[in-house]
């Protein structure tokens, strides 16, 4: 349908409580018939219900919920743009019907906003402090893939903080924790001494001794005080000879902080991608949980990547925490219920990353013929799921499985701990298949899992033929994973070695 100019249309007076269902209703009684899908069309350049859920949050200022939680538009709504009634387009009576026209009609188009997003797992953050540990770092890495993926992409930091102190010190912490994941990525030591000297932040000495840890140098017992061993640690990194003196100042930070951003865990992005300043503290409005027990997950930092042209209009301040009281409004109607702010709750609803759990439980799936797996046949059948810090080592033998649906039974990995690389192998027999190797929590996530081939067994045909999965019950939806590699490989697990050896010595017998 074609309309009129913006300039002749209809200015809406804004309503409580009102939908662009309910502006398009009256306007269709008052002898105007449009559809909101009209309205839509003609104001943001889109009708895809998700886009005009932002597009309505950005443009309209709309952060009150209604209870289909939907954008619904109030009186007190901070527009950046007016809603504009659309009239249809006819043609003019006083034009020559002897002689040709050309008629422009101009289609306005929308780009998708949300482009993608991540998060570092949980427990990234130690109370009231803001750096960022080693055992977590390395999850920076998969911003590079998103990136090379998006190059185009306008990139926002959101940290956060729990609930252990005041409103405003929460935001400000929150704040310090997107400021420190900023600098890592364009590596900028100088921010960091400033939050290793500041009055609120927790650094001091086990942050220069774990950081040596993770470069190698073995800083010996963690305290607050330089002993012997982390002098002689510091010694090493600068490559300094034993009877040097060296000291714990502001110089040699600055060289360690540096190495520790450039080294093994050096991230790639332009300085340039960063929307405004780069990042934002969200206090500690939004948490991933609400009880006690779990604070530690809500001390984290989230990334989300936007279209150039869909940038949000953020309603954030620094080291204020009234923009953020705004925004708590229909608390009853969220995507997430523990998430306070309505602005963030609409953004974080497409991001599946947002809440990275501290556990979860892995699966994979075996299709059978009709039946479970013997113990026998599982003797030499089973699945290795190890991840590269340790902590998690676990074999599932076929006969393990649980049924899952159809034909097919699931073997499942009970409460893995997210905050790793991990590796899945299949092992029958003498043969090695790999699923996947050294992916962290986050990759699979992120995982293309559109086209999935089988994994074949042609030692076994007919008896066994896998697909590989996992379980994501946060998210409520099943996944599989790429098909698997078949080769020769090392046994890397004291467990592995063990139940082999004991598999061998009983053939033997």
């Amino acid at each position: 349908m074609a309309f009129e100019s913006r300039g002749n249309g209809e200015l809406y007076e804004p309503r409580q409580g009102d939908t662009l269902e309910l502006v398009a209703e009256r306007a269709t009684d008052a002898g105007n018939p449009v559809t909101w899908k009209d309205l839509s069309l003609f104001n943001f350049g889109t009708d895809d219900p998700v886009e005009v859920e932002s597009l309505k949050r950005d443009r309209l200022g709309c952060r009150h919920r209604n209870d289909a939680n939907e954008m619904a538009i109030s009186e007190d709504d901070p527009r950046a743009r007016s809603l504009i009634i659309p009239k249809r387009f006819q043609a003019r009576s006083s034009l020559s019907v002897d002689r040709p026209y050309q008629l422009r009609i101009r289609k306005q188009s929308c780009p998708e906003q949300f482009l993608a997003c991540t998060a570092l797992p949980a427990v990234t953050f130690a109370t009231k402090s803001s750096f960022i540990r080693p055992s977590v770092v390395a999850q920076l890495a998969h911003l590079e893939g998103l990136w090379k993926r998006h190059p185009e992409a306008k990139v926002m930091i959101f940290g956060h903080a729990d609930k252990q102190d005041d409103l405003l010190f929460n935001k400000k912490l929150s704040e310090r924790r997107a400021w420190s994941a900023w600098a890592f990525i364009v590596k900028d030591p100088s921010v960091w001494e400033t939050l290793y000297n500041h009055d609120d932040e927790v650094w001091g000495v086990p942050v220069i001794q774990e950081i040596l840890t993770d470069m190698g140098h073995d800083p010996g017992d963690k305290s607050h005080k330089l002993n012997d061993a982390t002098r002689e640690a510091m010694r090493a990194f600068l490559g300094a000879p034993p009877d040097r003196a060296v000291e714990n100042d502001a110089a040699f930070r600055r060289q360690l902080f540096t190495a520790y951003m450039e080294g093994k865990h050096s991230i790639e992005l332009p300085e340039d991608c960063f929307v405004g300043a780069g990042y934002m503290g969200c206090g500690e409005y939004n948490p991933v949980f609400e009880a006690e027990a779990d604070a530690e997950s809500n001390r984290r930092v989230t990334f989300y990547f936007f279209h150039p042209e869909r940038v949000p209009v953020f309603p954030c301040r620094f080291a204020d925490i009234e923009p953020c009281k705004r925004q708590l409004v229909s608390l009853d109607h969220r995507h997430k219920p523990t998430f306070g702010c309505s602005f963030y709750d609409s953004m974080a609803c497409q991001c599946k990353q947002e809440s990275i759990p501290v556990a979860v439980d892995f699966w994979v799936v075996i299709a059978t013929y009709d039946q479970k797996p013997s113990a026998a046949h599982s003797s030499k059948d089973w699945f290795h799921l190890k991840s590269k810090d340790g902590v998690t080592d676990i074999v599932r033998h076929a006969s393990d499985a649980v049924a899952h649906k159809g034909s097919e039974w699931k073997i499942e990995f009970k409460d893995v701990k997210t905050g790793s690389k991990f590796t899945l192998r299949h092992y029958i027999g003498d043969s090695c298949w790999t699923a996947f190797e050294d992916l962290s929590y986050i990759e699979l996530l992120d995982l293309d899992l559109s086209a999935v081939p089988y994994i074949e067994a042609p030692d076994q045909p007919g008896i066994v033929v896998p697909n590989v999965g996992f379980d994501v019950s946060h998210i409520g939806e099943t996944d599989l994973l790429p098909g698997a590699k078949k080769h020769e490989v090392e046994d890397d697990s004291p467990l592995l070695r063990e139940l082999r050896d004991a598999i061998r010595d009983g053939v033997e017998r």
